[in-house]
Parts: structure tokens; sequence; C-alpha cells
């Protein structure tokens, strides 16, 4: 049997967690197929997090929970699947932003040969509520800023719903930059220099009514810092 394994951080998440989980376990009881572990990879909260995704390995068959004590999305998704053990790797957000249903699409994308399978709020086909200055600025960033810096070979390299095989977290994940949220658009740059099979799935994606841990707008001076710290790598060899 086709094993997968399911990462979701969690920081401050106490108000959508419960909801989250069963969310997600609604659309993987269709996929009986496959066994599949989620881990809810909990990381330096300040509210009952850790606590409630205790409660919630005694609910859901394999789930587990994992503290973390450093805050960072990142760190946190590394860390957990790099000890993991599967066939399919996924990280997707506490929010379910990303609708569910689309694992299945994430598994089979892996199975079909592909290194990594990346969910797209831009292609056609995806289906997206967004504030309107929120996707202005993510068209300016993935049609305008990283094809023209550092290209991916995708249309949106920062949709946190994303599946990768042993090759990706062995060979790319024990090099990516710590602590800089840029995880995401760092992955797929160097899969790309390196020749990995990128798929990208269209998606149903909402914005979250809960408050972002993370301020796009303070963070673009960083995001460009990143870029070319991370291009400059690449031209060196350092992947």
């Amino acid at each position: 049997m086709i094993k997968v394994v399911i990462a979701i951080p969690a920081y401050n998440e106490e108000k959508i967690l419960v909801r989250s989980i069963k969310q997600l376990y609604h659309e993987l009881k269709n996929l009986k197929k496959f066994y599949i572990n989620v881990i809810i990879a909990e990381n330096g909260s300040k509210d009952t997090t850790y606590s409630l995704a205790k409660s919630l390995e005694k609910k859901y068959p394999q789930l587990k929970a994992l503290h973390y004590d450093v805050a960072g999305r990142d760190n946190a998704v590394q860390e957990t699947l790099k000890k993991a053990s599967a066939d399919v790797f996924i990280f997707l957000d506490a929010d379910m932003s990303t609708n569910p249903k689309h694992v299945k699409e994430l598994i089979e994308g892996i199975l079909e040969g592909y290194d990594l399978v990346v969910g797209s709020r831009m292609i056609k086909g995806a289906k997206v509520e967004k504030p309107f200055l929120r996707k202005i600025m993510s068209l300016v960033y993935n049609y305008f800023v990283i094809p023209a810096l550092l290209p991916t070979g995708v249309l949106d390299s920062q949709c946190g719903f994303k599946a990768v095989n042993r090759k990706v977290i062995n060979e790319i994940f024990p090099k990516l930059t710590k602590g800089q949220s840029f995880m995401d658009t760092e992955m797929l740059a160097v899969a790309r220099s390196k020749g990995y099979k990128i798929k990208e799935i269209p998606i149903e994606w909402k914005e979250s009514d809960r408050k972002s841990t993370m301020n796009v707008y303070s963070n673009i001076f960083k995001y460009i810092v990143n870029i070319f710290q991370v291009r400059k790598k690449i031209r060196e060899g350092y992947y």
C-alpha cells in the first residue's frame, strides 16, 4: 500500500484546528487505498493549539501531534517531513484555505512520476476567493517578479499546498534556508534548476477569515533579499 504523510504546520490555531482536521478527514475517508498519516506540527504557539492537537490523536486514526519550541512554518514542515517515512510527502496550511479534496490529485501526481506537485491559484480551472489588493500583489509577484529574477517553472510558487517525493526530501530539503518564510519559492527554484519534474494543478482556494501569522506587506523587502540570495546560490552550485 502506498504510504502518504501529511504535515500541517500549526501556530496559534486553537480557533480553527478542530474544524480543519474534521474537514480534512472528511476527504481522506475517500482515499482508503492509501495509508495516510497526518502530523500536526505545532510550533511555538502561545495558545492551546498543542493540547488540542494531542486530543485529536484519540479521535482520528493515524494522526500525531508534534511540538517544536521555535515558531516557524517552514522549519516545522521541513523537520516533520525529514523524519517521516513515506512514498508521498504533503504539506498544507492549517486553515484549509485550499480545499482538501485536492489531496488525491497531489498523491496521484507524485505516483505519475513527478517530483513535486503544486497547488495553483493562477492556472486555468482554479477557483479563488481573495481580497482584491492581495490578488494584485500575488499577480505581480508570480507573473513578473519571480519569472524575471528567480524562475520556478510554475505560476503560483507561494500556495501552501504541495506534495514532494523522497528525492526532494533527501536532496533539496537539507539545504533550504532556515527561518525566512521562503521555503516554497526556494524549493521550486532549486528543483527547476536541477531539472526535477514539476506539475501544477488548479485548486479551489478561499481566503481564511482568521488573522494571518505573516504580514505580507512588511515582508516584501525580505522576499526580495531572499530572491537574490537564492539566485546567487543556484548560480554558484550551492544546492
